[in-house]
């Protein structure tokens, strides 16, 4: 269960634990023992969006500061390569391209301060 403070109890393979969890529309952000984890809820009942507007915007999961910015327009990303390094809260938060893609946009820079939502990066995903 959620309590008012954003932390989340959960129990997994036996261990109980107590995680902060930011939530924004599908997208959770867990924090875990100094560690980052952005999630994506997928409805398996909603048909899949084949290249909608919003496929291939990393926004950002809370209000932060760019703190390294490793790619640029037109670079080629793998899968879990490093787009971009945030600072919230006062933990980093390392941002992956969710995909094999080519960059086409940034909407940060090294020192810049975002908002919560604020697309940080396009990517064209390939298939």
């Amino acid at each position: 269960s959620k309590s008012a403070d954003g932390t989340l109890a959960v129990s997994l393979d036996g261990a109980s634990r107590r995680v902060r969890v930011l939530s924004q529309a599908d997208r959770l952000t867990v924090f875990l023992d100094g560690g980052v984890h952005p999630l994506l809820h997928i409805d398996p009942h909603v048909p899949k969006d084949e290249g909608g507007p919003a496929a291939g915007r990393i926004l950002a999961p809370m209000p932060g500061k760019v703190l390294e910015v490793p790619v640029r327009v037109g670079d080629r990303v793998a899968r879990g390569a490093l787009l971009l390094v945030l600072e919230a809260m006062k933990v980093q938060m390392r941002i992956t391209a969710p995909a094999d893609g080519v960059i086409t946009a940034l909407g940060c820079a090294t020192g810049e301060l975002v908002e919560d939502g604020t697309e940080l990066v396009s990517m064209n995903h390939e298939a």
